[in-house]
C-alpha cells in the first residue's frame, strides 16, 4: 500500500512541475499582457483605425476624473459624445475634428486622466448555420 500512495505522490507532483514549467516558457504568457504583442516582434501590436467606424472612438477614463474635465478633454480634441457606460467610465465618441484619428488616439493616450483610447471596432456576430 505504500508502494501505490509514493507512486501516486509522486505522479502528482511531476504533474504540477510540468504545468508549471509549460507556464513559465517563453511567449506563454504574452497572452496575459494589457497590450496586444506580436510574436515575431513582441512589439505592441500597432492600432489598426481603419478596421474601426470611421471617426468614431471609445474612450475610457479613470475613475477619479470628473465629468467638468472630461467634457473639457473631449472639447480640446473635438470630440461629441454618442453615448456614455457611466459605470464602465467609457465614452463613445464622434470625431468633428479633421485630425487623423492616430493622432487623436497618440494625443489622448499620453493624458494622466485617459486609461484607453481606441478606435470603435464593430463587433461582429456569429453566422447561424441554416
Amino acid at each position: 500500500m505504500t508502494t501505490l500512495c509514493a507512486a501516486t505522490l509522486i505522479r502528482s507532483r511531476l504533474s504540477v512541475s510540468i504545468l508549471i514549467g509549460l507556464l513559465l516558457l517563453p511567449g506563454c504568457g504574452a497572452g496575459l499582457t494589457e497590450e496586444p504583442v506580436s510574436a515575431e516582434t513582441r512589439q505592441p501590436t500597432p492600432l489598426r483605425p481603419a478596421d474601426g467606424v470611421p471617426g468614431e472612438l471609445l474612450i475610457k477614463f479613470k475613475p477619479d476624473v470628473s465629468h467638468e474635465r472630461i467634457t473639457a478633454l473631449l472639447g480640446e480634441v473635438g470630440a461629441e459624445v454618442i453615448t456614455v457606460f457611466e459605470s464602465l467610465h467609457l465614452y463613445h465618441v464622434r470625431m468633428r475634428s479633421r485630425e487623423p484619428i492616430e493622432t487623436v488616439i497618440r494625443t489622448l493616450s499620453g493624458l494622466p486622466e485617459v486609461e484607453y483610447a481606441e478606435p470603435n471596432y464593430p463587433r461582429k456576430g456569429f453566422e447561424r448555420a441554416p
